[in-house]
């Protein structure tokens, strides 16, 4: 497992106990993260190396506001849950809870969308979202109006209001990014009967295999019931050749 260790980096240490206090209360907040960012990773929306591709803390905090603007709200807002006390010099530097965990979770429960369902509609919104001139804040939970930005996302760093975690990503990039999100909600949306025997089976019903190929020429119109048409057909092909067999 490949890892940072920092010494001195203390906002970064707070970030990592939002996080866990995040993955407290719901068991359903942890494994999304992780399939977003095994999505991102197969469909080449983040890397390794630094560029204008958005990360996967950015992505982190996008599941979170995603998590925290559900019909049923599944996360709160940080302002309302944590409260930041110290400064960064100071050893005593962390969060505070201001609401127990426990309170948290049941509300939480009274969501009943499945870790599927939650994944489709994370990349719908993904694809779907106006990104453009909007100030998203997991603070809050909320997203407002800017005036005027030069970036595709504004998402606030907790820590450091005024601070942008995605300043680094391109236009190009966003646009890719909400592109491929959109066309894979449609995918998993299509495989919602789908069960995954093996990891295999999450890029196939995700649809990855087809977006690289549609990206990988550079066009800026996607058909989409064409690409549909084609897994449809791929998929009945290959239930029909198990039958036989």
């Amino acid at each position: 497992m490949d890892c940072d260790v920092s010494v001195n980096n203390m906002s970064a240490i707070l970030m990592s106990e939002i996080l866990y206090f995040c993955g407290e209360i719901d068991s359903r907040v942890r494994p999304l993260l992780y399939a977003v960012k095994r999505w991102a990773k197969e469909a080449n929306v983040t890397h390794s190396a630094p560029g204008g591709w958005i990360t996967n803390f950015g992505l982190s905090l996008l599941v979170i506001f995603f998590l925290q603007n559900r019909p049923v709200p599944i996360l709160p807002s940080l302002i309302d849950a944590l409260q930041i006390v110290g400064e960064e010099t100071m050893p005593n530097f962390g969060v505070e809870y201001l609401t127990p965990i426990s309170d948290l979770q049941t509300k939480a429960s009274l969501n009943t969308e499945s870790l599927a369902m939650l994944l489709k509609e994370f990349l719908n919104f993904l694809g779907s979202h106006p990104f453009q001139n909007k100030h998203l804040s997991v603070l809050t939970g909320k997203a407002s109006t800017l005036e005027e930005s030069c970036y595709p996302i504004w998402l606030q760093y907790p820590v450091e209001e005024d601070k942008n975690v995605t300043k680094n990503v391109s236009h190009s990039d966003c646009y890719e990014l909400c592109e491929k999100a959109r066309l894979s909600s449609k995918f998993i949306a299509s495989n919602m009967g789908v069960k995954c025997t093996a990891p295999s089976d999450f890029p196939r019903i995700l649809g990855i295999s087809t977006l690289l190929k549609t990206f990988s020429k550079k066009s800026n119109e996607v058909d989409l019931n064409k690409l549909l048409l084609n897994e449809k057909n791929r998929n009945s092909n290959t239930r029909n050749r198990q039958k036989r067999t």
